[in-house]
């Protein structure tokens, strides 16, 4: 029963810092976004003071008046310091690279100190029990944060505390704080077998023509060279021509009229839509390492055919947003399928 009534003014409190504070690419710590609050020490703190104030009223003595008013003083000048510790430090998204699901994410977080001087003994992390204490801030420190994402679509990194308890320890200052960062996390790679079922004509192709085209052509469907351009396969350089010519030359060859290697969303009838992103995420990683040419035709979304990384990254990409809102946010129903998917 306990449990459940934290985790009910969990969720409040959750809820209240969204309202609050929201989600941003930064965020300046003002006045609006810190949080300060005596420690476990300052709160013993206040019991001594408390405790001498009243002592000095019962027994009329006038030394326990006066260090009764310095302990206050103290405590009054610790509440500033430690406000001021935190105030006008800029917190930004940094680097951030894209995952499959159930991997781990590392996150940079920078923190930039536009005013109050240096910054000391801050701690970042998304609890007590992981947090980290930063080197002091006097211009641009990077952050790492580490966390498993669990769906697929925008990296949502969980909200993180940033706190400090300098100089004195008297007091406890932080700010809660949901940064937005441009990466993505991709369905988890199922591998099976391709389904060949895509022609431009709508034509039967014999399976040994298909198998020719993915696999690569022999010998007598060289068509030619042609200058190399990044993103072209490296099985296909001409390395006898680079030696003797000094000049990066790619091999081209002829492809059956008609035949492309399509990933295609309709091919996998009657399974839910994320398996369905799953096996065309394995299909991609697959047609990346086997350099093979391929397109990808999801609902509301046709990649054309293309090889290389940034044609497999693309892919991905759209796989992990699929039904996700491009300009951030919670998942959207899918887009009707006219293609009958």
């Amino acid at each position: 029963m306990i449990t459940g009534i934290q985790n009910y003014f969990e969720r409040k409190y959750l809820a209240w810092l969204d309202r609050r504070l929201g989600s941003h690419d930064s965020v300046l710590l003002t006045q609006k976004r810190i949080f300060i609050f005596p420690s476990r020490i300052g709160l013993l703190f206040l019991m001594l003071i408390s405790l001498m104030f009243l002592t000095a009223v019962n027994y009329q003595n006038n030394l326990l008046f006066s260090f009764s008013c310095l302990l206050v003083s103290i405590m009054v000048s610790a509440i500033a310091f430690t406000y001021r510790n935190l105030s006008g430090l800029k917190i930004s998204a940094g680097k951030c690279v894209s995952v499959y699901e159930n991997e781990f994410v590392n996150v940079d977080v920078k923190l930039e100190s536009h005013k109050g001087g240096v910054k000391e003994g801050v701690y970042l992390g998304f609890d007590r029990n992981s947090d980290v204490q930063m080197d002091a801030i006097s211009d641009e420190v990077i952050g790492k944060l580490r966390f498993k994402a669990m769906t697929r679509g925008w990296v949502n990194v969980p909200r993180f505390t940033l706190f400090s308890h300098y100089p004195l320890g008297l007091l406890r200052c932080w700010t809660w704080t949901k940064l937005e960062f441009d990466a993505v996390v991709y369905p988890t790679p199922v591998y099976m077998p391709f389904k060949r079922a895509l022609v431009d004509e709508g034509d039967e192709v014999n399976e040994d023509q298909v198998d020719s085209l993915i696999k690569g052509q022999s010998a007598d469907d060289f068509h030619g060279f042609k200058t190399y351009q990044p993103g072209d396969s490296l099985k296909h350089v001409a390395w006898r021509q680079y030696a003797k010519t000094s000049q990066l030359l790619t091999k081209e060859f002829s492809s059956y009229e008609g035949v492309s290697r399509w990933l295609d969303w309709n091919a996998l009838d009657g399974v839910s839509v994320e398996r369905r992103l799953q096996i065309l995420c394995g299909w991609v990683l697959t047609s990346d390492e086997n350099t093979d040419e391929y397109g990808l035709m999801v609902p509301g979304c046709t990649i054309e055919l293309g090889q290389g990384s940034s044609h497999k990254l693309r892919c991905l990409r759209a796989l992990a947003l699929y039904g996700v809102d491009s300009n951030r946010g919670d998942k959207k129903p899918p887009p009707a399928n006219k293609r009958g998917g």
